[in-house]
């Protein structure tokens, strides 16, 4: 009898056994998910989701058409969803594995919350392609198109490229390339230097160069190294010293009256660059007797 009631249970355990094993089998993970979807999807959403991940996109209601364009690429997380779509609202040219690769990138550079970084996805491009060549390369200055950007060794800029830059002749010396407000700026100021009969030496005005791309300065073989160097950033112009210049009138005028169209000089050490800031900014510098290298 004893035996009889033991195998009994056994028997009992054993169907409910092959019952949970065979409910759970059946059991569909997105049951409850509001969205209908075809089996290619539900496929896709259940080897790629794990069981928390399946949740969260039931839970918030988060429909097929938000996710599924990313799902198969490479370091992709459904928690980063909305920021995938907010950068490719901003930068529409970026492919699927690109939107997530820049997340991916920033979150490892700069910690979880990047949300800052998406204001500045002027060269969103330029910054994948560099870490896609330096995957070990230290964080980028993100602001690079800020006119107040700051460029050294310790504030890259990778392979940058102004979005607006233009060609302008100055009438002095070679045309030079700089972004567009830079090159208003410039031209406004020699006109008005050209205007003031107390500057009768502008035959000394040389300028000699503007913006300079990473390749240029890399095939410069500069002792610079390329992406640290701010004539990337095509905001600054440079004439040349030979013809005498720090000692003219064209040079004192430029020092008491750039700032007026948003230039500065750029550092004690090199008399010859004057740096495009605006106007606002070039004032206070301006006023405060300094160059745009010792504010920074």
């Amino acid at each position: 009898m004893k035996e009889k009631r033991i195998l009994f249970i056994l028997f009992t355990l054993l169907i409910a056994l092959t019952c949970f094993v065979h409910m759970n089998r059946s059991y569909d993970p997105l049951s409850r998910y509001p969205y209908e979807i075809t089996p290619e999807e539900h496929e896709t959403i259940v080897s790629h989701l794990d069981a928390e991940a399946m949740e969260y996109i039931i839970e918030y209601a988060i429909g097929p058409e938000y996710f599924m364009p990313y799902i198969n690429c490479n370091h992709f997380t459904i928690y980063r969803i909305m920021e995938y779509s907010a950068l490719q609202a901003a930068v529409p040219s970026l492919t699927a594995q690109q939107t997530v690769d820049y997340y991916h990138t920033m979150e490892r550079l700069y910690g979880k919350d990047i949300n800052d970084q998406l204001k500045n996805s002027y060269y969103v491009h330029e910054i994948l392609d560099y870490y896609r060549d330096y995957p070990n390369a230290g964080p980028l200055l993100i602001d690079a198109a800020s006119y107040t950007a700051y460029v050294d060794v310790n504030h890259l800029v990778g392979y940058y490229v102004p979005k607006d830059l233009v060609t302008l002749e100055t009438g002095y010396g070679q045309p030079i390339v700089l972004r567009q407000e830079a090159a208003d700026n410039l031209n406004n100021m020699l006109r008005a230097m050209e205007a003031d009969e107390t500057v009768t030496d502008m035959e000394n005005l040389s300028i000699i160069q503007g913006y300079l791309s990473y390749q240029t300065l890399y095939d410069m073989a500069s002792t610079n190294t390329p992406g640290t160097i701010d004539y990337q950033l095509g905001l600054s112009f440079v004439f040349d010293i030979s013809t005498g210049l720090p000692d003219s009138k064209v040079y004192y005028w430029m020092l008491a009256h750039a700032y007026e169209y948003g230039f500065v000089q750029y550092s004690k050490e090199e008399p010859y660059h004057f740096r495009y800031v605006t106007k606002e900014e070039a004032t206070k510098i301006h006023r405060a007797l300094k160059t745009f290298k010792e504010v920074q």
